[in-house]
């Protein structure tokens, strides 16, 4: 988590926003990598100790989903799941 009291998570706006382990992402996770745009994980593989995440961008129509290699335990930004 980033900085702040225990009793009040940080937040973005009125998201709630927890950093967590690329490796504990799931597939409906919303989150937000080096950049403000916030993206759908669509799927989630483990491959020899790294992390294969496909992503698609909220809010934006894109026939292709984006594929990113983090190591299992990069930090990203959690805003929450596709049906908050």
């Amino acid at each position: 988590m980033r900085q702040g009291s225990p009793a009040t998570p940080p937040t973005l706006g009125a998201v709630p926003v927890d950093e967590v382990a690329a490796g504990v992402l799931r597939a409906g996770d919303v989150v937000r990598l080096d950049n403000p745009q916030a993206h759908r994980v669509e799927r989630v593989v483990l491959v020899d100790g790294r992390v294969v995440v496909e992503l698609r961008p909220v809010g934006l129509d894109v026939s292709n989903a984006v594929r990113v290699t983090l190591p299992v335990d990069r930090l990203v930004e959690r805003l929450g799941t596709a049906g908050d």
